[in-house]
């Protein structure tokens, strides 16, 4: 609900895996929203282009979405993994890594944007620290386009 109004209906799951806009997104946990265009369909997904990027979406969501419309990638931080720099689709720069143990929080400036991601079991694939530079990859399955 937002100011009385209910702004979707459904389970926990499905609110949180397809969320129908920003406020939904954000209302059940956290989300980065990555600005686009979109390109058009390539194979039953949805491609968007982030910065001259072409990014295959399988599952868009439930948007209607018109080629050359700025749309948002609405990305959860463990929807984002971290790799070497040359491994990603594109890069960024841990402004900030916070350790909790079972996971590492971190900050990353990727453009002029800010990205959340969170990454689990850090004892086992280990963990950068701010200032290094990062490939980014995204979960492409858990990606969800709003306008």
């Amino acid at each position: 609900m937002d100011n009385g109004n209910i702004m979707q209906i459904g389970t926990p799951k499905e609110i949180y895996e397809l969320p129908n806009s920003r406020f939904v997104a954000n209302f059940m946990g956290k989300a980065n929203f990555i600005e686009g265009e979109i390109a058009g369909n390539d194979g039953g997904c949805t491609v968007i282009k982030v910065a001259d990027i072409p990014i295959k979406i399988p599952k868009p969501g439930n948007a209607v979405l018109k080629q050359g419309n700025k749309a948002f990638m609405a990305v959860r931080p463990e929807s984002i993994k971290l790799v070497k720099e040359e491994d990603g689709t594109f890069n960024g720069v841990i402004l900030r890594a916070t350790y909790y143990g079972s996971k590492v929080a971190y900050e990353i400036k990727v453009a002029q944007n800010a990205l959340i991601v969170e990454s689990y079991n850090p004892q086992l694939i280990g963990m950068f620290v701010e200032g290094d530079t990062v490939g980014i990859n995204l979960d492409l399955e858990c990606i969800r386009i709003l306008l």
